[in-house]
């Protein structure tokens, strides 16, 4: 900052030694120094860093004076849309103890010289914009100056989206391809444990990452994390559910009526493996009758040589035992078959019932991602 102070003026005098000196560097204990001050500041860290503060008075009596002092002012940063924020920080100046008819504090340079600022390695300073205000406190007609210099800064966004929303990204875009996998496999249930296990470390990170003095608004790289939580969970619910479904065994009975008319249209594989239930039938009912025929055969030539010999009512008692015999090998031939059908195309429905679910959990994850990613990146 810089004021005119005409005690401190030579350059209208006559003697000509003193028209000599341009400038000279006095200590700041032994000048006047305006009282300005940062009126929202809540913490001084460093007051006058400099061993030997200095002022630099010109013989037209102009005092130039860089404090090198450090302050903390209150900015509540608004982190919804991290790490592709900006914020808006005030810091207001003024003085305590001079109204503005006895000390009038103007902007210098109308603006801020921005080469003074160091660089930040979060943010990155878009604007900086000075006002002047002039305010009356309680009773005093008299005005005191303040100004107020409005700091915009946007962050540096790579560094945080590669450190806390890529991890979020691969989870989002792995769980709808989890339910790909079969449904009582260890790999899958290790995947999905691993998911939720990483959700809940970058949880905590990103939440000791987050300032206190944040607005009241939830970032969306939390409420991300915390939508893949809640994804982790609902397929680890319905995996157990595809699970469940791939073991049921035909105690349970049949798939309903519905849900069979819905997988014979959804299910590509399920006529054929009508076909090959038909194939199966076909290749017993053919071994069945060539058994039958055998028997009936051997009847026939028992009974014609017992004819010819003695037909005697033994014989014929022997051979209707004979063909009972046969008859009710083959009926439990017959149903052993049937059952063991039942069984397979049972095991056969709830397991391509198990496998529909799983494909309208890898729709609904990857729509629920696409619109996930889509409200945290754009």
């Amino acid at each position: 900052m810089s004021w005119v102070d005409p005690r401190l003026r030579w350059d209208d005098s006559n003697n000509s030694e003193f028209k000599k000196i341009d400038h000279l560097q006095v200590r700041r204990s032994d000048v006047w120094v305006p009282d300005l001050e940062v009126l929202n500041r809540f913490q001084d860290v460093a007051h006058d860093l400099s061993p030997l503060p200095l002022v630099w008075v010109h013989g037209d009596g102009t005092v130039y004076y860089v404090p090198r002092q450090t302050y903390q002012t209150p900015c509540r940063f608004n982190m919804h849309k991290f790490p592709y924020d900006s914020q808006h920080c005030q810091i207001i100046l003024g003085s305590w103890a001079y109204l503005s008819n006895e000390v009038d504090f103007h902007l210098y340079r109308n603006g801020t010289d921005q080469q003074l600022l160091v660089e930040h390695n979060d943010f990155v300073l878009n604007i900086l914009n000075t006002t002047r205000v002039e305010t009356t406190f309680g009773g005093i007609s008299a005005h005191f100056v303040e100004l107020y210099v409005d700091i915009f800064l946007a962050r540096r966004a790579k560094f945080f989206y590669y450190m806390y929303l890529m991890p979020a990204d691969i989870m989002v875009f792995i769980l709808p391809f989890v339910h790909l996998l079969p449904p009582s496999s260890e790999s899958r249930q290790a995947l999905l444990g691993a998911i939720l296990i990483s959700a809940i470390l970058m949880l905590n990170t990103l939440n000791e990452f987050m300032p206190s003095y944040a607005s009241d608004e939830v970032p969306q790289p939390l409420k991300l994390y915390l939508a893949c939580m809640m994804s982790t969970l609902i397929s680890i619910f319905g995996s157990c559910v595809t699970m469940s479904l791939a073991r049921t065994d035909a105690k349970t009975g049949r798939v309903p009526r519905a849900i069979q008319k819905i997988l014979t249209v959804c299910t590509p594989c399920k006529q054929a493996q009508r076909n090959e239930h038909a194939s199966y039938q076909l290749l017993h009912l053919e071994k069945m009758l060539q058994m039958s025929a055998e028997g009936e055969e051997n009847g026939e030539e028992l009974h014609s040589a017992n004819n010819g010999t003695d037909n005697t009512e033994e014989a014929r008692q022997l051979h209707q035992q004979e063909q009972r015999g046969t008859m009710k090998i083959l009926q439990q031939l017959v149903s052993e078959l049937q059952l063991v059908r039942y069984r397979e195309q049972v095991k056969v429905e709830w397991v391509n019932f198990a496998q529909l679910v799983d494909k309208i959990f890898v729709i609904g994850f990857f729509i629920s991602g696409i619109c996930l990613l889509k409200y945290n990146h754009f």
